[in-house]
């Protein structure tokens, strides 16, 4: 154990007597936040939407054709109870849930001008308010189709009532987009910071020599593996913190789930995050191939994470590639803690697939780095 804690302590010495990684450290998370909230952008597309059919009539019918033929929507499935529609909604597997009341029919029949009720899931502002104005569209557009004149016909409409439809906006009710960008890029910070310092470290051992005298010493891999780590974790710690203190204070964020269950999330990212790093610095032999592959690594997590752009409007093999991407895993679980509230049951898929890819990843550390005991 006192090997290990020198092993770390003689790591941290080496990151804080380098001022240029030290100001990395603490400029880096505030200038990202301030700069990259204001300047992400992103195209919306294919919502996931859910009918609570309590009328299941002709028009009823029609209207939810009416969805599915826009484009802008992909039909879910969901039964009469609103209790498994809110189930839906809360697990994500739908962005919107639309119930057409009972006696809706009726009502058109009588000229009582029925509405409709629209939830929308706002944790993503930029995606809730272009849902809530393709849904209003839609309607717009049914009202003056020919299906409408049709299923009017059929329930002998003598006019042509209108159509209202009035909805709500959950977990994010300004539509302020900052708030959805501030949880994802907190995580992104954490991520490029984690896996560059990592991988550049042991390389640079290499590099200057120093990695045969700690192959020399009495030290077994584990030692060896937990000293080079740890120190990086702490230094994610200290950024995430720094990171989440600016959200906070400079963006007014509100945190509704546990800190703990924040800090848990992060832990275990870092392992797996930390992890890739020190793979890749064992099969680099100078800092710039270990630069190389760790950019090539981070472009395709951040791109392919969701977030900047949904994972539903990728291409079927894209998503199939973000479920090995431990950074998507990673913003989802952000966003939903600190937004939403989710308890540890609704990050439980997350953290287990964290967790498990942290072993793995961790078990070809062991493997490839030959440190001979």
């Amino acid at each position: 154990m006192n090997i290990t804690l020198e092993l770390i302590r003689k790591e941290l010495l080496q990151i804080f007597r380098n001022p240029l990684i030290l100001k990395i450290i603490v400029v880096a998370p505030v200038f990202q936040l301030i700069v990259l909230v204001y300047a992400a952008d992103f195209e919306i597309k294919n919502f996931n939407i859910g009918v609570i059919d309590r009328d299941n009539t002709a028009l009823s019918s029609s209207i939810k054709n009416s969805f599915v033929s826009s484009g802008y929507f992909k039909l879910k499935d969901i039964k009469k109870d609103y209790s498994e529609g809110l189930k839906e909604f809360d697990k994500e597997d739908v962005d919107i849930i639309v119930e057409i009341p009972d006696n809706f029919e009726a009502d058109f029949k009588n000229d009582l001008h029925p509405n409709m009720f629209v939830a929308v899931n706002a944790i993503n502002s930029m995606k809730a308010g272009v849902a809530s104005s393709y849904i209003s569209e839609t309607m717009a557009n049914y009202y003056k189709s020919e299906s409408f004149l049709s299923a009017a016909k059929n329930t002998n409409l003598q006019s042509s009532p209108g159509i209202d439809v009035e909805y709500s906006d959950w977990y994010n009710p300004h539509l302020d987009y900052k708030f959805y960008m501030l949880a994802g890029l907190l995580s992104a910070i954490v991520t490029i910071m984690g896996i560059l310092l990592t991988s550049l470290n042991v390389v640079r051992e290499k590099e200057i020599g120093t990695i045969e005298q700690l192959n020399v010493i009495p030290i077994t891999r584990s030692q060896f593996v937990i000293g080079k780590i740890v120190p990086f974790a702490l230094v994610g710690l200290a950024q995430f913190t720094l990171g989440l203190i600016v959200a906070v204070i400079l963006f007014n964020l509100k945190i509704e789930g546990s800190i703990v269950l924040l800090y848990a999330m992060l832990l275990v990212y870092l392992f797996v995050l930390l992890s890739i790093g020190f793979l890749i610095s064992i099969f680099s032999e100078t800092q710039s191939q270990a630069m190389f592959v760790s950019l090539f690594c981070l472009f395709i997590f951040i791109l392919m994470s969701g977030l900047l752009t949904p994972v539903d409007s990728m291409p079927g093999w894209a998503q199939y590639i973000v479920m090995l991407n431990p950074f998507a895993y990673m913003v989802d679980a952000m966003r939903i803690i600190i937004l939403k509230g989710s308890t540890f049951l609704n990050v439980l898929k997350d953290f287990s697939v964290l967790l498990g890819m942290g072993v793995i990843i961790n078990s070809l550390v062991f493997v490839f780095y030959k440190k001979v005991n």
